[in-house]
């Protein structure tokens, strides 16, 4: 019962501070609403993989909510919550401090931010660990297929214009492999 309680706090943390920034996000979504629900009841029944909640509160009221997994030496930052409201107050810094210093006192080895590079990752580390997709077709009609998923991935990366002269300006195969951080 907490944890839905901390999972509906999270959703509408999150999701005012997307309309506040004028952004929309897939994490409220029912589908993903549900399958994070699923993930964390198979989680807690599971010894390796612990759900985390780290709030904010001020005056009682939850301001901010980051929600993280963690296994045996690791914490993975996952996502957050924050009340627009109280944006002046920096909860995201705070919550992101706490979880620090809770894994510290756990004797974690490692924070994980997980992918992206926003920018206020760079305030905690200056490390990067990259992802990367690869799209393997041997022949013209799978290349056409992996197509649509290697632009996608490479639009969200650098942008459509960057991409488009990428493949005017080179001779290699495009829908063969794509980096994303």
């Amino acid at each position: 019962a907490e944890q839905m309680q901390s999972f509906e706090e999270l959703w509408d943390l999150h999701s005012r501070r997307a309309e506040d920034s004028g952004k929309t996000s897939r994490f409220t979504n029912e589908d993903i609403k549900s399958f994070h629900k699923s993930l964390s009841s198979h989680a807690s029944r599971n010894q390796g993989v612990t759900v985390l909640f780290f709030k904010a509160k001020m005056n009682g009221r939850v301001i901010g909510v980051y929600y993280c997994f963690k296994t045996s030496n690791t914490i993975y930052y996952f996502n957050s919550g924050i009340d627009p409201d109280f944006s002046l107050f920096s909860p995201g810094m705070v919550l992101m401090a706490a979880s620090i210093e809770w894994a510290i006192k756990e004797s974690l080895t490692t924070f994980d931010f997980l992918r992206g590079t926003e920018a206020y990752k760079f305030h905690w580390t200056d490390k990067v660990k990259p992802n990367k997709n690869y799209y393997f077709a041997s022949t013209p009609f799978p290349r056409l297929r992996a197509f649509p998923a290697y632009f996608k991935d490479q639009r969200n990366r650098i942008g459509a214009k960057k991409v488009i002269l990428e493949m005017l300006r080179s001779d290699s195969k495009p829908a063969l492999k794509s980096s994303n951080v």
